[in-house]
């Protein structure tokens, strides 16, 4: 009754806006996506248009059709935003309320004092996540595991500090923790109770098998190279462990364009007011969600209730920036970042390459990533993987390359500079590591050679 009584509610509101016969918006995401595709810069997208009534998707590539199955990562954020609204629409959870009167394990802990809805916004100052001296990450942690950590856990009050917006995949997992002893059942098995099977998202799960699930597109690098699959623990799930495809997040799109009044409508309206789960600030408009930092996928969402519009995008490859520009014109409102400015051929090329710290333990390699785009990694060590920094963005051209991180409280800066004496290009790279006394924030400097 729920499913009909939804689907219902979602034809009936978007077959009142104005019909159009074709988006205003699909030539320019065709033309991008073309770009994207003779460029190398990505290896399947699915897009998805929704204007009124007109929904028009699009699958290139990889994505052969809208049954394409993609890892979201962290637009399944959204899906928790929405669970803990519910119970408070049903009043289950009071948003306010330290989160240790529902989990009496963290009584007397720093993490058992702040709230649902401080969880939900990324203000509960909590990493994002962690690895411990075992090298044990909390992303894998068991139930047991992962209350034993967070009733240890003590912020730094340099690094989080009280009331700052810190993105933190920790704070989602500790969510599911909460429905999970609110509700008497696992986390992912409520989503899928009273979210999935209701919007009719029949194709939609959870990366929480040891084997990747059938159909699930090959996830690539930044730089189109093939990733292996990992599975999340059930608790991460919140935080990025769902896997979706077009058809079915064009559902979830429309739903949360047009939520109706029903419960689960209700739910979402809250999630929206409240940036439960999403990466817009409370009230503003469009509401939008992007995902990465899975297996070689990334993705966005972006509506406007208002309008009757949004957009997703799905690709199997880790170029965030790359997605979320697409996802911008697919929205029809651009993002405000230069993140995929292309440079000269001749300026790329004499950027290009493998940068070493002085003491050689550390290296910064630059590397095209398409459309003459340039992208930066970090890693420790000849032998080890570098780290692909996704969000890393290009804001200035002149008089020096220069990436900022957009991914912290105050960012890192990585600046590229030719040195007078060598002529030769260096890296500098200051990551933030506080603030002194006086609230001047703290960088630990290095400069870095082409090797």
């Amino acid at each position: 009754m729920r499913f009909i009584l939804l689907i219902t509610l979602i034809a009936s509101a978007t077959c009142s806006a104005a019909r159009i016969d074709v988006d205003p918006r699909e030539a320019a995401v065709r033309a991008a996506l073309q770009d994207q595709m003779d460029s190398s810069a990505t290896r399947g997208t699915s897009v998805s248009l929704i204007n009124g009534d007109l929904v028009t998707k699009i699958n290139v590539g990889d994505a052969s059709s809208e049954l394409s199955l993609f890892e979201i990562g962290s637009i399944s954020k959204s899906f928790a935003g929405i669970a803990i609204s519910e119970l408070s629409v049903e009043q289950k959870l009071d948003l306010e309320l330290p989160i240790s009167n529902y989990i009496p394990e963290l009584a007397n802990s720093f993490i058992g004092t702040v709230s649902a809805h401080l969880l939900a916004i990324h203000t509960a100052r909590l990493p994002d996540s962690f690895i411990g001296s075992d090298g044990h990450n909390t992303e894998q942690y068991t139930e047991t595991e992962f209350i034993t950590f967070l009733k240890n856990y003590v912020p730094d009050p340099i690094l989080f500090p009280a009331g700052k917006r810190q993105y933190s995949n920790l704070g989602f997992s500790t969510l599911a923790l909460l429905i999970h002893r609110i509700e008497k059942e696992a986390y992912t098995d409520w989503v899928r109770e009273h979210i999935l099977l209701p919007l009719g998202m029949k194709s939609t799960g959870f990366i929480t098998s040891k084997e990747a699930p059938a159909g699930l597109l090959q996830g690539y690098s930044v730089v189109l190279e093939p990733l292996t699959y990992s599975a999340e623990g059930e608790l991460h799930t919140a935080s990025g462990g769902i896997f979706s495809n077009l058809h079915d997040m064009t559902i979830y799109l429309m739903a949360n364009i047009n939520p109706g009044n029903e419960l689960l409508g209700q739910a979402m309206s809250l999630s929206q007011k409240l940036g439960m789960g999403w990466d817009s600030k409370p009230g503003a408009l469009p509401i939008e969600k992007n995902g990465g930092m899975t297996a070689g996928f990334s993705s966005v969402i972006e509506f406007d209730p208002t309008k009757k519009t949004g957009a997703v995008v799905l690709a199997n490859d880790f170029d965030v920036l790359t997605t979320m520009h697409l996802g911008g014109i697919a929205s029809g409102t651009p993002y405000d970042t230069l993140s995929d400015l292309p440079l000269p051929t001749e300026t790329l090329k004499s950027l290009t390459g493998i940068y070493s710290s002085a003491d050689g333990k550390q290296q910064i390699k630059l590397f095209s990533i398409g459309n003459n785009r340039l992208g930066f990694e970090r890693g420790d060590g000849f032998s080890s993987p570098f780290e692909v920094f996704y969000r890393w963005r290009l804001i200035q051209q002149n008089p020096n390359v220069f990436f900022t991180n957009d991914g912290g409280s105050i960012d890192d800066v990585v600046k590229l500079k030719t040195d007078p004496v060598s002529n030769q290009i260096k890296v500098v790279y200051s990551h933030y590591r506080g603030t002194d006394s006086s609230g001047k924030p703290i960088y630990e400097t290095n400069t870095y050679s082409r090797i």
